[in-house]
């Protein structure tokens, strides 16, 4: 469970949620957002994403924070997205120049154009392990071969963010599959492409909260207060009398 209101695993509830629960708005926003015109429908769009059996796909423990799934007229595609908003990326190192999932996914895929290289690059593993994982599912569920397309969103005043991205599209064969947008954007996307008004407002509501943070400010507040009180309270610990006093209640 996340700790903050304003954490990436709540952004990505709170921005995916409104937008899937449209027939075609999340479609409307891809469309924008990876400058497809060619999307038709999405067809499938899942939050926090992990195969139901790793072994089937890459064996290791990655997870997406989500994957969707689309429909153009050459068929089904995949997009992989990655949410960073206060958080950092993943430093979690796996061997994967040693696991032939992998191996057997460049096969089948040509992903990558040096792939040794890419795996060995512990800066970009995070986001290697998602669009690995991501064009993994499309063959494994859809039987499609085409690579799933890396979507990586982040704060505007996130400078880590593109320059890790960047750096992962110089390991791709296509670098056109690994894209980066300002989470500023995509929310004018969203608002640009509104069913309703209602819709508009609900936007609205989120670029206050995660790029204003007026609706944030409060809560952000209260947030501190309470870790003041509980570093004051850890560093005053209560006396022997009070310890006495304690005991001969209980």
């Amino acid at each position: 469970m996340t700790k903050h209101m304003t954490s990436s695993q709540a952004l990505l509830v709170n921005l995916l949620g409104p937008l899937g629960s449209s027939a075609n708005w999340l479609r409307d926003v891809l469309r924008l957002l990876l400058d497809r015109q060619d999307i038709a429908e999405v067809t499938r769009w899942d939050i926090e994403f992990a195969p139901p059996s790793r072994n089937d796909y890459l064996g290791d423990m990655t997870r997406l924070d989500a994957f969707i799934r689309f429909r153009t007229s050459q068929g089904t595609e995949g997009v992989v997205l990655e949410l960073k908003y206060t958080d950092r990326f993943s430093s979690r190192r796996l061997d994967l120049a040693g696991n032939r999932r992998y191996a057997e996914l460049q096969a089948s895929s040509g992903l990558w154009h040096d792939p040794l290289q890419a795996f060995l690059d512990q800066e970009v593993g995070q986001l290697l392990r998602c669009h690995a994982l991501g064009t993994r599912i499309l063959q494994v569920d859809e039987r499609v071969w085409t690579p799933a397309t890396l979507l990586l969103i982040s704060h505007p005043d996130d400078v880590t963010a593109p320059t890790v991205l960047n750096r992962y599209r110089s390991r791709l064969e296509d670098a056109t599959r690994a894209v980066h947008v300002g989470l500023d954007h995509v929310l004018h996307a969203a608002l640009s492409s509104a069913p309703t008004d209602v819709d508009a407002d609900t936007v609205h509501s989120l670029q206050l909260r995660y790029l204003d943070h007026a609706a944030s400010e409060a809560l952000w507040l209260e947030h501190l207060e309470k870790a003041n009180t509980t570093r004051t309270r850890r560093r005053h610990p209560l006396t022997q009398q009070q310890v006495d006093e304690v005991t001969t209640v209980l």
